[in-house]
């Protein structure tokens, strides 16, 4: 009990320090940050920054139209350094459910980067480190572009998901199509999407098309299958309503009509 106060009460200094109270961050956050301060590395001495809303327009420089599209909550973003006084940041970002953080997650990371077992997932790219876990996606960033601070990323984001009780469980859109196309080779990637902005950020397709309420684009080896679902209706419904299938393969790349179509016919089964 006294450790865990000591630990609350060095980071409500490592707050306040820098004229920031800590009851100005939400629970949550400090929550996940306390677990954060019981690692070998600390924050810097410049002010944690809060955002709610669209409060958040005014935290990042651009992108904060495809947070709010997903279904934004609040973030917070501290400035920290590790034990070798490497600088990094770290990127909270409380989404409105797990599927929306999800999202995030998917769009925010590509099949280049590398795919480590922290929280619902994570991918570490050479100087930045992205991870899901519940309704948060977090970043966490090395200011020094170089691979040596990636085991810094690593323990950072170990430390923080420790701070987060909730589950992470994949959309069942996600779900759903992953069943569905069991009889194909496993994607190199998948991205979850909830409207149009992300969707034509990740998918080349035709800009008349209606609006999407969610969608996913799963990418292949020479091809990427991508589904929309465009009405109101739940995806968890056994009827999908207006569902469009896109097949697009690579130039010289075969056309596997006849696993497409039992994808369809799969997917509509569910």
């Amino acid at each position: 009990m006294a450790a865990s106060l000591l630990t609350l009460l060095s980071l409500c200094l490592m707050l306040s320090v820098s004229g920031v109270r800590a009851d100005t961050i939400p629970a949550n956050f400090q929550k996940i940050l306390t677990e954060f301060s019981k690692s070998k590395m600390w924050c810097d001495l410049q002010d944690p920054e809060y955002a709610q809303g669209t409060g958040l327009f005014k935290l990042i420089n651009g992108g904060a139209e495809i947070y709010h599209e997903y279904g934004f909550r609040q973030a917070v973003f501290v400035s920290c350094k590790d034990n070798k006084d490497r600088p990094f940041t770290i990127e909270i970002y409380e989404m409105l459910s797990s599927d929306a953080a999800y999202g995030v997650y998917t769009f925010k990371t590509n099949q280049k980067a590398q795919a480590l077992k922290i929280g619902g997932a994570a991918k570490l790219s050479d100087y930045y480190l992205n991870l899901w876990q519940g309704n948060y996606a977090i970043t966490v960033t090395g200011l020094v572009v170089k691979k040596e601070i990636q085991p810094t990323l690593v323990q950072a984001a170990k430390s923080l998901v420790k701070g987060i009780d909730q589950k992470a469980e994949l959309p069942h859109l996600v779900k759903r199509f992953t069943q569905a196309s069991r009889h194909l080779e496993k994607p190199v990637e998948i991205k979850y999407v909830k409207g149009n902005l992300a969707l034509g950020n990740t998918c080349k397709l035709s800009p008349n098309l209606p609006r999407t309420k969610e969608a996913i684009i799963a990418k292949y080896k020479g091809f990427q299958i991508c589904v929309l679902i465009q009405d109101n209706k739940p995806s968890s419904t056994k009827s999908i309503g207006n569902t469009i299938f896109i097949f697009q393969a690579e130039p010289n790349q075969p056309h596997l009509p006849a696993a497409f179509a039992k994808l369809k016919n799969e997917f509509k089964e569910k």
